[in-house]
């Protein structure tokens, strides 16, 4: 067995506990970590489908997996390692029952629960979430309250210094010598994300201001080196050029300045009870200087603002950034209404975690055209919990924000540092009204959450020695000894019985190593296995058809979905672009490969389409698939479901009438197509696929002089649409315009001179009375309507 009988005691258990502390401390360098194929840090990873995500999280749920489970063996053995209950411990705990029933009774519970390669969230990542802060507040305690913040301390200094690699990275980005994944010049450095990456700057930065305030009584030398650090990161922060976050972190200083300044400190307990007042020789000064800082602020922000349209601000990215900022934006104007629809559909449990596109496609706003088509965010973590689990989930996140806050003001900081611990929370706030969480916020979100859990349990445990010390008759007037509450009472009963080392060797220990073998396959090896499949296939279907391409083997694809449900939704997509692509190849490719492929993404539809019956994107995208196959009778069914699933969609219109108009059996199917061509234009008038669609439906139809008004109104926005002023042209001739006709052509020739050999000829016949133009060859989304020869 793991301990025999004849171990010591006291020595295991501090093995345990050190193996606990190296896993935990191993999670705060996971924001480094990239599987890409590349090795960044000294340990390589293989490539994965989404590097930047699915590598950090299959990391972070075996570290806390493995921490976990050697946790529970401690507990068992060592009394002081179980937890340690504060009401942010009730706060995350009812926070993460109450997300697995708003799952469980969700739309798509299952999606919910696993989530998938792209956000790797879900409910798993919740529980995983609330075993590390278990785990957390349960080992990081002392004998005292001091010997326990220098415990914390340790940890978030190694959290400094991977954010120190993290803002390095970011500044080799930022010089030139390393490239930026996401955009030309919004630093992203290991997160992959330019908002993640401002967010867990953010965080490690105001944490660092926190250090230097502890350390500057001290050693003041070691509190200018968090001073430099925050700065750093706070650097790193402003060039990801993040709006949303760089507001948070300008009214977060602004918040610590205002609370030093003018909030009274009441002086905070010793481990024995006292209080000890602030210095106030010191902070009166201290304060003047806050309370001026805090006027300059106003005086800058104010300035900034006043000062926005000019060149100096337009010429900086960050300030023009800033500058931008309005409530009038796509996010604001369409995501968070139709937000606000879904929530008042599913006021009480919401819809589950994951599943806020059935939201967006439901409530599809068709103004909303030259966005993401598909958001799977409302891009602001409140509005995104409120569609999660509707006022009931809303509540415990919010809980969690409102129990950190009273923390803080129960617990015995100093007001110094009350000040930025206040300001961590309400930056963080702030940045998550702008955009959604991920794994590196969330680990850095939770340390905090721990940390101030066991400050709430020391504050608790120095009144219990203040009311130990009165029955004693050490009285104190400031020191009031309450009795010991639900709380207290509960985690005393957890301390309170013993557990046979026998029991724990010969029971406990095989049960958590079996639980932890399962758990790590059939969360973590199975998934982090499928994912690396779905790279294989994807590899092998790059450059289908051409010299030197890999054997096609669709096989790769059917050995990726033999995986859990993680990513099947995904892998599926991926098998119609490589079917769209394999199809398409034009040589090196047999036919009979091109069946097999066909028949893989035959198969990806049925199945999609029967594990998500109500989601949009899998029936439109088989609906799309055989339209391009001309596949028309196959296709309808898909498009038809899609259409009820989200009426109004522009994208749903456009692919159902091309079907309606090509695979028509009757002249009704062309008057319907031209019909939703016409309600897709007059839900949204200026989207220019629209107009030309519904224009082209109208030639299709031969309503000329309609389709010739819509043309002109086409052109006269955009006169380079040499399609619309051709079939302008062709219009014209058919109204017997042939002097406008002649003209439009000529407009053609001179923009497209390799037409202009076709154009010739067709003005020679215009001018011999004869019309040119023969019946288009009629697509509603692309070229129908498009007169011969173009």
């Amino acid at each position: 067995m793991i301990f025999s009988m004849n171990t010591n005691q006291n020595t295991a258990n501090k093995a345990l506990r050190y193996i606990i502390y190296v896993l935990l401390g191993a999670t705060l360098f996971i924001p480094l970590i990239v599987g890409d194929g590349i090795n960044h840090i000294g340990i390589p990873f293989a490539s994965m489908f989404f590097p930047f995500i699915t590598g950090k999280a299959f990391a972070f749920r075996i570290l806390v997996e493995l921490a976990f489970g050697v946790w529970i063996i401690l507990a068992c053995r060592d009394k002081n390692a179980r937890p340690k209950i504060s009401a942010l411990t009730v706060g995350v705990t009812a926070f993460t029952l109450v997300a697995l029933l708003v799952d469980l009774t969700g739309v798509n519970p299952i999606r919910s629960l696993w989530s998938n390669f792209e956000r790797m969230e879900g409910w798993v990542t919740i529980i995983h979430l609330w075993a590390y802060f278990i785990v957390f507040t349960s080992v990081m305690q002392s004998d005292t309250a001091e010997k326990t913040r220098q415990l914390w301390y340790r940890f978030f200094n190694i959290s400094f210094v991977a954010a120190f690699f993290v803002a390095l990275w970011g500044i080799l980005q930022l010089t030139g010598h390393l490239p930026i994944q996401q955009s030309a010049d919004r630093l992203d450095a290991s997160i992959g994300n330019a908002e993640y990456l401002a967010v867990y700057m953010l965080l490690n930065g105001f944490l660092a201001l926190y250090m230097a305030i502890v350390a500057w009584g001290k050693r003041k030398a070691s509190g200018w080196i968090y001073v430099v650090l925050a700065f750093l990161y706070f650097l790193v922060l402003w060039f990801t050029q993040t709006r949303g976050t760089t507001l948070a972190l300008i009214f977060g200083l602004f918040a610590a300045l205002a609370i030093f300044a003018f909030v009274k400190d009441k002086g905070h307990h010793t481990a024995d009870g006292h209080v000890v007042p602030e210095t106030k020789s010191i902070v009166s000064l201290e304060r003047k200087i806050a309370g001026g800082l805090v006027i300059l602020i106003v005086v800058l922000v104010g300035g900034f603002w006043s000062i926005r349209n000019t060149h100096f601000v337009q010429s900086h990215e960050t300030l023009q950034r800033l500058a931008s900022i309005s409530i009038d934006n796509a996010r604001i104007e369409f995501i968070w209404p139709e937000a606000w629809q879904g929530f008042k559909e599913k006021p009480i449990l919401g819809w589950g975690q994951e599943n806020f596109n059935y939201v967006f496609n439901q409530f599809y706003n068709p103004e909303a055209w030259g966005q993401e088509q598909w958001f799977d965010r409302a891009h602001n973590v409140f509005i995104d919990w409120a569609i999660n689990g509707g006022i009931v989930g809303f509540g415990t996140y919010v809980a969690l924000f409102i129990l950190a806050l009273v923390s803080v003001w129960k617990s015995d900081f100093n007001i110094k540092e009350r000040a930025i611990l206040t300001s961590l929370l309400i930056a963080y706030a702030i940045h998550n009204m702008f955009v959604f969480d991920n794994l590196a916020s969330y680990i850095m979100f939770f340390v905090a959450l721990s940390f101030l859990s066991s400050e709430w349990h020391a504050r608790r445990k120095a009144l219990a020695v203040a009311a130990v010390h009165t029955a004693a008759g050490h009285t104190s007037s400031d020191t009031v000894a309450p009795k010991p509450g639900l709380l207290a009472r509960t985690e005393m009963k957890l301390h309170s019985f013993d557990i046979n080392n026998d029991v724990t060797n010969w029971v406990i220990v095989p049960i958590v190593i079996i639980i932890a073998v399962f758990t790590l396959y059939f969360i973590n090896i199975r998934a982090i296995d499928q994912n690396l499949n779905l790279i294989s296939a994807m590899e092998n279907c790059q450059g289908a058809g051409q010299t030197g391409a890999p054997t096609l083997d669709p096989t790769l694809f059917t050995k990726a979905e033999q995986g859990p449900y993680l990513g099947l939704q995904e892998i599926h997509e991926q098998v119609y672009s490589c079917a769209e692509q394999v199809i398409g190849a034009q040589q090196g490719v047999t036919n009979d490969v091109k069946l097999a492929y066909y028949q893989l993404a035959s198969d990806a539809f049925t199945t999609q389409t029967k594990m998500t019956p109500n989601d949009l994107r899998g029936f439109l995208f088989a609906g799309s698939f055989y339209n391009d196959l001309g596949q028309w009778s196959v296709a309808l069914p898909y498009l038809t479901r899609a259409y009820q699933l989200s009426p109004v969609k522009q994208s749903i219109l456009f692919a159902l009438a091309q079907n309606d108009i090509n695979g028509a059996t009757s002249a009704a199917s062309t008057t319907d197509a031209v019909a939703l061509l016409a309600k897709a234009y007059n839900e949204a008038p200026d989207y220019p696929q629209a107009q030309t669609s519904y224009a082209q439906g109208l030639f299709i139809t031969k309503q000329y002089a309609a389709a010739q008004a819509l043309l002109e109104k086409i052109i006269a926005a955009t006169p380079t649409d040499l399609q619309s002023t051709m079939m302008l042209a062709a219009s014209d001739e058919y109204l017997k315009q042939p002097a406008a006709a002649i003209a439009l052509l000529q407009v053609v020739a001179s923009s497209s001179p390799s037409d202009a050999p076709t154009i010739a000829k067709y003005e020679s016949q215009i001018k011999q009375g004869i019309n040119p133009f023969i019946s288009p060859a009629t697509s509603a989304a692309g070229a129908a309507g498009t007169p011969a020869g173009q």
